[in-house]
C-alpha cells in the first residue's frame, strides 16, 4: 500500500446531486473547469447510489429536493453504507432543524441554504475535502508500521513473506522507505516515518550501522520497537541485549511470521490495557 498524500489530495472527486438537470450541468462545468475537480452528476436517488459505488466521490453536494423529505435520511444511510468516509453536503431552501439534525446523525457533513453564493459554497466544499483527507491520513498513520532493515536483496523474502504478512494479519500495514515516493533526502524521509509510525520493526542482523542509527532515534522518541536478528544472541551488542529479540533463521520464514504476529498482538493488547 503506497500513499503520497500530496498526490492523493489532487484527486478530488465531487458528485453533484440535483433534480434540476440544467443546474447540475452548470455546476459540473464550474467545478471541473475552475476547481479542477473530477465531477459527475446524478438526478435521481438510484443514480446517486450507482455513482457513489462506481465513481467513489469523496464529497457529495446534494439537494434535499432529490427525493421526498422522509427519504433523505435513508438515502444518506445508503450512501454511507457504500462509503462511510464520503462527506455529504446538503442543500435546502428552508432550514428544517429536525431534518437537519436527523441528517447529521445519519452522517451528513453539514447544511447550506439553497441559493447561497459560490463564495459561501466553495469554501464549504473545500472544507469537506480537507476533512475527508484528514481522516484518511489519520487512519493511515494510526495503522502504520515502519520497517528498518538493511538495503539488500537477501532481505526481500524476509520482508515480503514474513514481516509484511505478519503485520497485515494484525490489521496493520507496513512499509520500508524504498517503497515510498518522496522528494526530501532519504534520511529525512526515514526520520519522518519513524515519527509517524505506531510501531517500529527493526532487523538488527549484521549490526548494520544505518539501522542502529535509526533505532537510536526511534528509541529517543519512545517508539515501541520489535527487534529481529539472524545473529547469535550472544553477539547482540551490549546496549541492546536487555531488549527482547526475535531470533530467526532465514530458511524458516514461516516461523518468523508466526513469532512476529504474536509480538504485534502483544503490543496491541498492551495498548488496550493502557487505555
Amino acid at each position: 500500500m503506497k500513499f503520497n498524500f500530496e498526490e492523493l489530495r489532487k484527486d478530488k472527486r465531487l458528485l453533484l446531486v440535483s433534480s434540476d438537470e440544467r443546474l447540475a450541468k452548470i455546476s459540473n462545468k464550474y467545478y471541473s473547469k475552475k476547481k479542477k475537480y473530477k465531477t459527475e452528476s446524478a438526478l435521481t436517488p438510484d443514480q446517486v447510489l450507482d455513482k457513489v459505488e462506481k465513481f467513489l466521490p469523496q464529497v457529495v453536494l446534494m439537494s434535499f429536493n432529490i427525493t421526498r423529505k422522509n427519504n433523505v435520511k435513508n438515502l444518506i444511510k445508503d450512501i454511507k453504507a457504500i462509503d462511510k468516509d464520503c462527506n455529504i453536503i446538503l442543500f435546502a431552501r428552508e432550514e428544517d432543524s429536525e431534518l437537519i439534525k436527523d441528517s447529521w446523525k445519519m452522517g451528513a457533513f453539514f447544511f447550506i441554504r439553497q441559493g447561497a453564493p459560490l463564495s459561501v459554497i466553495v469554501p464549504e466544499v473545500e472544507r469537506a475535502f480537507d476533512d475527508y483527507f484528514a481522516r484518511i491520513q489519520f487512519r493511515y498513520l494510526r495503522n502504520f508500521v515502519f520497517v528498518l532493515m538493511p538495503f539488500s536483496n537477501s532481505f526481500n523474502d524476509i520482508y515480503h513473506l514474513a514481516i509484511k504478512q505478519a503485520v497485515e494479519s494484525c490489521g496493520l500495514f507496513c512499509q520500508r522507505v524504498d517503497e515510498q515516493h518522496f522528494t526530501e533526502s532519504i534520511l529525512e524521509m526515514i526520520i519522518s516515518n519513524i515519527k509517524r509510525a505506531r510501531f517500529i520493526i527493526a532487523d538488527m542482523t549484521n549490526c548494520n550501522p544505518n539501522v542502529f542509527y535509526e533505532v537510536g532515534y526511534a528509541h529517543a522518541l519512545e517508539k515501541p520497537i520489535i527487534f529481529l536478528t539472524q545473529d547469535d544472541p550472544n553477539k547482540i551488542p551490549f546496549d541492546l541485549k536487555q531488549k527482547p529479540h526475535i531470533v530467526y533463521n532465514e530458511k524458516e520464514i514461516r516461523i518468523l511470521k508466526t513469532d512476529l504476529e504474536e509480538r504485534l498482538k502483544g503490543l496491541l493488547e498492551q495498548e488496550i490495557g493502557l487505555i
